[in-house]
């Protein structure tokens, strides 16, 4: 199930393969799916949060990146160096 970043609006998908890194789906109009959403993998299982990587139209198919497992993909880059204090 997809739903928006609140966890609420679920609508059905199909996986059509997914990896630890992400998902490919199918079975949605690309275009109504929003750049970064949940998705439930199983029924009672935990939500994901994924940002999409690729739309395809022609193909009713996205490719998303769970980004719960790259923090550094969710925060916006600064630009400033961060210097871990205990390599110092």
């Amino acid at each position: 199930m997809i739903c928006d970043t609140e966890g609420d609006s679920e609508r059905p998908c199909i996986l059509s393969n997914f990896s630890n890194a992400g998902a490919k789906i199918t079975g949605v109009r690309p275009a109504t799916v929003p750049d970064e959403f949940m998705l439930r993998i199983t029924p009672r299982g935990r939500m994901r949060k994924c940002r999409v990587l690729w739309r395809s139209t022609s193909s009713d198919t996205l490719g998303a990146l769970f980004t719960d497992l790259f923090p550094s993909v969710e925060e916006p880059h600064t630009g400033d160096a961060a210097r871990d204090p205990v390599a110092s």
